[in-house]
C-alpha cells in the first residue's frame, strides 16, 4: 500500500471549502492522536478541519 501526503496551506483549504459551498467552523492541530487549539501549521504535523454547508 502506498500513502501520499500533501500539504495545503490553511488559506488554500479554506478557499477550496468556500468554493465547494462549505464554511470551515473549526480547525484543530493534531499531535499524535490529540487535537489541540489553536491549529498552527508550524507546530502541528496535521490539521483537522470541520466544515458545514454555508448558509
Amino acid at each position: 500500500m502506498r500513502h501520499v501526503r500533501r500539504h495545503h496551506s490553511d488559506r488554500t483549504v479554506r478557499r477550496m471549502a468556500e468554493q465547494a459551498g462549505l464554511r470551515v467552523v473549526a480547525a484543530r492541530g493534531l499531535v499524535g492522536t490529540s487535537a489541540r487549539e489553536p491549529a498552527n501549521e508550524d507546530g502541528h504535523d496535521r490539521i483537522l478541519y470541520v466544515a458545514r454547508r454555508a448558509g
